[in-house]
Order: structure tokens, then sequence, then C-alpha cells
């Protein structure tokens, strides 16, 4: 997984429309309380990895609530590119 760079791809093919997307190896840097950082990596392992590091003792919670996530917004993307299809 990766990210929803794919998911701009898809849906500008969609209304038969590209773009060139250059990808960012992060999305997102968290600066926290007590030095901790957390990166949000493009590449879903890789941020999962990063959360497990810093939290290994919340793992089995980790990836438990990101599958539900994953599981959710592939729904949703799914529901949006057959809205873009039919309109």
């Amino acid at each position: 997984m990766q990210g929803n760079l794919n998911l701009i791809t898809q849906a500008l093919e969609a209304v038969g429309r590209k773009m060139e997307v250059l990808p960012d190896p992060s999305t997102v840097h968290f600066h926290l309380p007590g030095d901790l950082s957390v990166l949000v990596h493009r590449k879903y392992e890789d941020f999962i990895n990063e959360l497990i590091s810093k939290f290994p003792h919340e793992k089995e919670g980790i990836l438990k609530f990101y599958d539900t996530c994953w599981k959710v917004l592939s729904s949703v993307s799914y529901l949006y590119l057959v809205l873009l299809c039919y309109s």
C-alpha cells in the first residue's frame, strides 16, 4: 500500500485526465513532546514499522487499528471512483 498517490492517479484516469505526480517518501512528520517524532511514510509498511518501533507495547493495537482504517479507506475510495465513473 502506498498512500493515496495511486488514488489520485486513478481518479484522474476515470475522468480522462493524466498528470505526472512525484512521490514524496513521507507525507507528514509529527514532532511530539519529549523529543518524540514520527514520520508518516508514503509506504504503509514503513509507517507501521515506525509506529511499532516507537510504541512496541502497542503493536497489536496499532496493527488492528490501521488494518481497520485501510478497510474503511478502501471502501470509501472504491465508492468515490464509482461515483466519478457514473457522474
